[in-house]
């Protein structure tokens, strides 16, 4: 089973869906770009408990995840940046192209109810062998996106 955490952008010069600009989205698709999806569920916690701008945010995040800050800066200063939300923009528009709430969260393309006992019961119906599909609900966060 594979995960993705993707961002609500409309448009990625500007019609992110819970923001004026996309700054912070920006940001958490280049670390993202450097992270295993683990570690991105704890960066992309970092970022939601952060009122710093999008990428002094994303820096302070960085260390504790293990994102390279040299290259977090020259992807979201650069085009690198600019590309991987104009992707993320493709998928989230393909799976919600009307009105939509965050967060998200998607099993196999089923639009499932963002808590975390549904999610789980969606994984484990899916055929996932993770622990939390043996009885064992421990240490599953709740705080993602996923498509």
């Amino acid at each position: 089973m594979n995960f993705a955490l993707v961002p609500a952008i409309r448009d990625p010069s500007g019609g992110c869906v819970d923001e004026d600009n996309c700054d912070y989205e920006k940001a958490t698709v280049c670390a993202f770009s450097q992270l295993e999806i683990a570690k991105q569920v704890e960066f992309l916690a970092c970022m939601d408990d952060s009122d710093d701008e999008a990428l002094a945010a994303a820096k302070s995040c960085a260390s504790s995840t293990g994102v390279d800050t040299s290259k977090l800066s020259t992807c979201f200063n650069g085009s690198k940046g600019e590309s991987l939300l104009a992707a993320a923009s493709e998928v989230w528009n393909k799976y919600e192209p009307g009105r939509a709430y965050i967060p998200k969260v998607l099993v196999n393309t089923q639009d499932e109810q963002s808590d975390k006992d549904n999610i789980i019961k969606a994984i484990c119906a899916d055929g996932s062998s993770a622990s939390v599909c043996s009885g064992r609900v421990l240490g599953l966060t709740a705080r993602f996106c996923a498509v």
